[in-house]
């Protein structure tokens, strides 16, 4: 089955996409965070090291227990790892943050330093920079919801945030929801979907771009980008990257699908690379597709494997690496994509697959393999620097 994820559903399954074209210092430590729910209805996050050499994991510390939350508990780390950001709560309108720091395994450690809440919050992001984070939550009345955007500034040497007076308020809405993409290409613009789904089965999206300013973490005026508009006879599926807008094509009658290829720019009127089964045949064969942090690598969802492929834009083609995941297959990519965490659910308990990954050349390296729980279980990458 294709994976299509609604804006609100994109950030549970993993805040898969960070679309910030930032570089990387060296890490010291590869972290995994690995949140489970247990019997008793407690959550434990429980952390891994990860040896990018070896692809080994070693569990540190103890698990970082939260009582009284529902399943959909989300760990945002900072940039350099030093803090997390806990967004959970007893139910999706009653969360909260909790700010905590972290050992130099990368571990939490309580109390925490600071909650935010409750609230019906859907998202909470931290700027590439650390300087900065933005909070989205809603309010209800009359049948529509009232979406805001809230920055804070963040005390990189304690983890706290600040509110800012800078709030973004979204028009009333009875079927769309706000959802922050991430940020590019240095931190200078944040991105947001606009995405909208009716019960006529109609919907669109619509990709706006807003300025950071890199002082105060405030944002300029909201300038749409892109946008779509699909029946129940076509979906668009689509993902921001820092040169590219990433749009997998679908009808139902006459059935055809196609990857579109956009230079990120206001308003593309022309596809960069149009992939059809004249330039890959796997582009008519997929069901929709995933892509690294660097938005330069696509995997194609096929039913056999998910191939790995690269946007060559100095050839304007896309390019079959030669390398694969099992189609099963659901990869998280560590913030430096050189680590892909591969969780597999099944009886009697769940597993994370590591594989190395080169970056460069798509290529894939099959490392070790373990167990983490016999429950629902989330994983989110992290460096520590």
């Amino acid at each position: 089955m294709p994976r299509h994820f609604s804006p609100a559903g994109r950030l549970l399954v993993a805040l898969a996409v960070s679309i910030a074209s930032t570089s990387f210092a060296q890490s010291t430590t590869q972290v995994l965070y690995v949140v489970q729910q247990n019997v008793q209805k407690y959550t434990d996050i429980v952390t891994y090291n990860v040896d990018p050499t070896t692809l080994q994991a070693t569990r540190v510390g103890k698990p970082f227990t939260l009582s009284n939350v529902f399943a959909g508990v989300q760990v945002i780390p900072s940039p350099d790892g030093h803090f997390i950001y806990v967004l959970a709560g007893a139910n999706s309108s009653d969360a909260g943050i909790s700010v905590y720091a972290t050992g130099a395994s990368g571990v939490p450690q309580g109390p925490a330093i600071q909650s935010l809440g409750p609230a019906a919050i859907t998202q909470f992001v931290v700027h590439p920079s650390g300087k900065f984070a933005y909070l989205i939550d809603f309010t209800t009345a009359n049948q529509e919801f009232f979406y805001q955007l809230q920055p804070y500034m963040v005390d990189q040497g304690t983890g706290y945030l600040t509110e800012t007076s800078q709030v973004h308020k979204f028009k009333p809405t009875q079927y769309c929801t706000p959802f922050i993409a991430g940020f590019y290409p240095d931190g200078s613009e944040l991105e947001y979907d606009w995405g909208c789904y009716t019960p006529d089965n109609y919907s669109s999206q619509a990709f706006f771009q807003e300025s950071v300013d890199l002082q105060t973490g405030a944002l300029g005026r909201a300038a749409q980008i892109f946008s779509v508009s699909d029946t129940d006879l076509s979906s668009d599926q689509i993902k921001l990257a820092p040169q590219t807008i990433n749009d997998f094509y679908s009808t139902f009658a006459p059935p055809l699908t196609e990857l579109k290829i956009y230079p990120l720019i206001t308003g593309p009127k022309k596809p960069l690379i149009v992939c059809t089964a004249l330039m890959l045949s796997a582009c008519s064969q997929a069901q929709g597709f995933l892509q690294d942090q660097s938005g330069r690598f696509l995997l194609l969802e096929l039913p056999s494997k998910l191939m790995i492929t690269k946007i060559d834009l100095s050839t304007d083609t896309l390019v079959d690496t030669g390398y694969s995941l099992p189609a099963a297959a659901d990869p998280n990519f560590s913030p430096d994509d050189s680590i892909i965490y591969d969780l597999t659910f099944q009886s009697p308990g769940t597993s994370v697959q590591l594989y190395g990954f080169d970056a460069q050349t798509g290529a894939v390296t099959q490392g070790e393999r373990f167990e983490v729980a016999k429950t629902f279980v989330t994983v989110f990458p992290a460096q520590r620097k």
